[in-house]
């Protein structure tokens, strides 16, 4: 037998070598781009499914507190009107804290303190629903904060800006995720997404 005739030379095996790897390549490639879509694909639809379901929540939040406004004004307007006073009392404070177990003042170039609420205070703030606090900050004058907490946290806030004409100009700036006018003084805010922003907004 004529061995040279039945060998296969290296120049001889070189073509189906290459295209052996060519092979494996393109499959690993086409197994990489498959990949690739369906972790794009799930990223998607988590991210669509985590937008709709704070859309969701803050929508049916800012129902409820509508609800209760349009039903009685008054539950919102007078925790403000006492607010106005405690404002005046302190004319150079950068910030007041009023919530149900205490009142918190911070003063130019000092720290804040916090005291026990007076009976007034207890009395005034009692009728606001789910409300965790109201807030003023001598850098948003004429503005004030109410943060409520519901079933499940985040917080949204109602906030009172009668010298607004464009409130929700002012929210986006502050990176509040979602706004809702409900009176010429009254807006509601979802939460500050962005932890810069939202340390920005409530520092004290």
């Amino acid at each position: 037998m004529d061995r040279a005739k039945d060998s296969v030379t290296p120049a001889q095996g070189r073509p189906f070598g290459r295209r052996l790897v060519r092979s494996v390549l393109s499959v690993g490639l086409l197994l990489a781009i498959a990949a690739g879509a369906s972790l794009l694909i799930t990223t998607v639809i988590g991210l669509h499914s985590l937008l709709t379901r704070d859309s969701w929540y803050d929508n049916h939040q800012f129902d409820k507190l509508e609800a209760k406004f349009d039903a009685d004004p008054g539950i919102f307007n007078g925790p403000v009107a006492y607010m106005d006073t405690l404002v005046a009392t302190h004319p150079d404070a950068e910030s007041i804290g009023w919530y149900s177990h205490s009142l918190c003042i911070t003063m130019p170039g000092e720290d804040m303190v916090c005291d026990d609420p007076s009976d007034d205070d207890r009395e005034a703030f009692e009728p606001l629903p789910n409300a965790n606090g109201i807030v003023y900050y001598s850098r948003d004058a004429n503005r004030y904060f109410i943060s409520f907490n519901h079933d499940d946290p985040p917080e949204i806030y109602a906030m009172y800006a009668p010298d607004d004409a464009h409130p929700a100009d002012f929210a986006k700036s502050r990176g509040f995720r979602r706004f809702r006018a409900i009176d010429e003084d009254w807006s509601l805010l979802g939460y500050i997404p962005d932890s810069e922003k939202s340390d920005a907004q409530w520092r004290d």
